[in-house]
């Protein structure tokens, strides 16, 4: 498997969970966790995630990622 190979799937891991999140913003360590990434590929998945958000498809909030224009789900269920 070649690097661009691996970046690819790197990236579309990460999205899919970006996706599956919901617009809760993860940390990297979750992120990596869900994607089923190993903890050797932090810095490779932390570039991706950074590209993801220069290219607007991925916002960050301190050291958290989600989903650009994903809404979080409203807490406690979403009643009044």
């Amino acid at each position: 498997m070649t690097t661009n190979d691996k970046q690819g799937r790197r990236r579309t891991a990460l999205l899919d969970e970006l996706r599956r999140a919901a617009g809760k913003p993860l940390g990297v360590h979750e992120l990596m966790q869900r994607a089923r990434l190993h903890p050797g590929e932090r810095t490779d998945a932390k570039r991706s995630l950074r590209d993801l958000v220069q290219e607007g498809q991925a916002t960050r909030d301190g050291k958290r990622y989600a989903l650009a224009g994903a809404k979080p789900a409203p807490e406690g269920g979403g009643r009044p």
